[in-house]
């Protein structure tokens, strides 16, 4: 899943770079929305793949939360970087709403509690973490243009909010103490839509 993610950053982020420098303002507009959708339809794709439930991925696929979270979830981390931009944290609390609302995306098509739980925190968590190393990573790699600080850091972001997802749906899982009310490996749809 995380190598899948990865590539679906990366895949995201090409599409949206040609545009940066004749059009930086469209460009930082669409590639929240272009690289989040990938990563949603990457983690949401490799599920069904993986664990063989390959007939609900097109259910899945045609349901709108998968589409209108990660639009919202752009908007709000957009107007609030904006908002506290002159703060240090800036990025990392805005990507971190990012992230939850990518983790929501992932996990409420199903309209399970549990895993709009583990999708909510994991995202929050992970986006909130992709984007500090974003920072730093951002920072080592400026040398060689923006250019490679954006792929490079849309790349790790990508990795660490699926990392944080398994790590979250994980320590859920334990902490709950019954790995069958969480529903994640075997992919069942409880709410039939």
């Amino acid at each position: 899943m995380i190598g899948s993610t990865a590539l679906a950053a990366t895949v995201g982020w090409l599409i949206t770079e040609p545009w940066h420098e004749r059009f930086g303002y469209l460009r930082s507009t669409a590639i929240g929305l272009v690289v989040g959708l990938f990563i949603v339809l990457s983690i949401v794709s490799f599920n069904y793949f993986y664990y063989k439930k390959v007939h609900l991925l097109k259910k899945t696929l045609k349901h709108p939360s998968i589409y209108i979270f990660p639009i919202i979830g752009d908007v709000l981390s957009k107007f609030l970087y904006a908002s506290i931009y002159e703060f240090s944290l800036a990025r990392i609390l805005s990507w971190a709403v990012w992230g939850l609302f990518l983790g929501l995306a992932i996990s409420f098509h199903d309209r399970n509690r549990d895993k709009i739980i583990v999708g909510v925190t994991g995202g929050f968590l992970g986006g909130g973490l992709g984007a500090l190393i974003f920072d730093i990573v951002g920072d080592f790699v400026s040398s060689y243009g923006g250019t490679v600080a954006r792929a490079v850091g849309f790349i790790l972001y990508a990795i660490v909010l699926a990392s944080s997802l398994i790590l979250v749906e994980s320590l859920y899982i334990k902490l709950s103490g019954n790995s069958n009310q969480f529903d994640f490996k075997n992919l069942k749809l409880k709410n039939k839509v």
